[in-house]
């Protein structure tokens, strides 16, 4: 899939989501509050099933989809952690089976309705190709896709709501960036994710405060680490949750701050160290596409809609699968206001000086939509450390679920 998903191949990505979120984003009821978690796994399925493989889907299962992640994000976990246990009719149990049952489905939908690139080079005529078009095989790879790619982009995304509607002075700034953008033409042509470097930003402290608080590891050999011995097949954790909020490299780290990640920030930072796709042999092979669907997608929502919590002040739970998301998250996503003429929208505070910065090592990612799934492993999430509430930040933790 290298080849299809490398930057260079994806200058046209940008138009394709920004193109799909305003359609799929007239879907979501501007008359009521809504479920962010099940309204973002639906445009995230669409963005991922319409712009990266080149395939539809029905309504029927866009919205199956959705309200079937969770299921198959907690099922996932139940069966890595308690593998040697025998299938059993618990009422969790059927709900996997109906979700995944369900993902199959999809996985034969994007095989059928797939539209290959003129030239064969996307992701799904690559699969084809290497599996000498067996369908069962591009299916597995299909089903395999579907479920790292929804999964991170509805979390990202649900949370990069949550924080719409906790600072809406973020919002309006997203918007004008928008607006000066791509002008507002809902339309608009050559749309490129560099011109959105507050919406990159804004992405970036999402996957740093709310992404994936841990990756798993097993070592291949014997080996020594931090002066510690480990035998083969040793299991290492590394706890992204702790780094990304590091005091000697982040200012304020409890505290959401997108701004921090402007190029004006003092001492500037690398997204590097977040580890948004992981690191090393297992790095998420989307994370050229991702950097371009997170900020486009971003700047498509606050482009068309702005974002109010429908209960102000009610604490939002973490819903620990997968990925964290934010579970009883209800907004009122209303068509947006007309700024008046000559308005000139609040910034915010100025940008932050981050102390004990530095480039870090490892690539230079950046805002990502979050660790791709594959690049951890089966094992439960744990919670990371988090805002206390909607009007306030704090941190916390604990166990099997989360209040913030």
């Amino acid at each position: 899939m290298g080849p299809a998903l490398a930057a260079p191949r994806l200058k046209g990505l940008g138009t394709s989501v920004w193109s799909r979120t305003r359609h799929l984003v007239d879907g979501i009821p501007s008359d009521r509050p809504v479920d962010v978690r099940y309204e973002m796994g639906r445009l995230a399925a669409g963005l991922v099933v319409e712009t990266v493989l080149n395939s539809t889907l029905s309504p029927e299962t866009l919205s199956g989809l959705a309200r079937s992640r969770s299921a198959v994000s907690a099922g996932m976990i139940w069966k890595y952690t308690l593998s040697p246990w025998p299938w059993l009719p618990a009422p969790r149990q059927r709900a996997f089976r109906r979700a995944t049952a369900l993902l199959d489905r999809a996985s034969r939908e994007v095989y059928d309705n797939h539209r290959p690139d003129p030239d064969g080079g996307d992701v799904v005529s690559l699969l084809k190709r290497a599996s000498g078009d067996d369908r069962r095989a591009v299916e597995h790879d299909l089903y395999a896709l579907l479920l790292a790619g929804i999964e991170t982009t509805t979390g990202t995304l649900a949370w990069a709501c949550y924080e719409l509607g906790r600072h809406p002075e973020h919002q309006d700034a997203l918007r004008a960036e928008a607006d000066a953008a791509f002008g507002a033409d809902p339309s608009s042509e050559g749309v490129r994710a560099e011109l959105l470097l507050r919406a990159a930003g804004f992405i970036t402290e999402v996957t740093r405060v709310h992404g994936i608080p841990f990756l798993v590891r097993r070592t291949r050999d014997a080996t020594c680490l931090g002066g510690q011995s480990l035998p083969a097949r040793a299991v290492v954790t590394l706890p992204l949750g702790a780094l990304r909020r590091d005091p000697a490299r982040y200012a304020r780290p409890d505290d959401f701050d997108p701004l921090r990640w402007s190029p004006d920030a003092q001492p500037p930072l690398s997204p590097g160290p977040v580890l948004a796709y992981g690191l090393g042999p297992r790095y998420c092979p989307g994370a050229a596409a991702a950097d371009i669907m997170g900020p486009v997608a971003l700047a498509g929502l606050v482009h068309a809609r702005t974002f109010r919590m429908a209960r102000p002040g009610r604490k939002v739970r973490v819903s620990l699968e997968l990925t964290p998301t934010p579970k009883g998250l209800s907004m009122v996503v209303a068509p947006r206001t007309p700024r008046a003429e000559g308005a000139v929208p609040p910034q915010g505070p100025g940008p932050a000086a981050d102390s004990g910065a530095g480039p870090g090592s490892g690539p230079q990612t950046g805002p990502g939509v979050g660790s791709c799934p594959v690049s951890g492993s089966g094992s439960a999430s744990a919670p990371a450390p988090a805002p206390a509430s909607d009007s306030g930040s704090g941190s916390g933790s604990g166990s099997g679920s989360g209040e913030r």
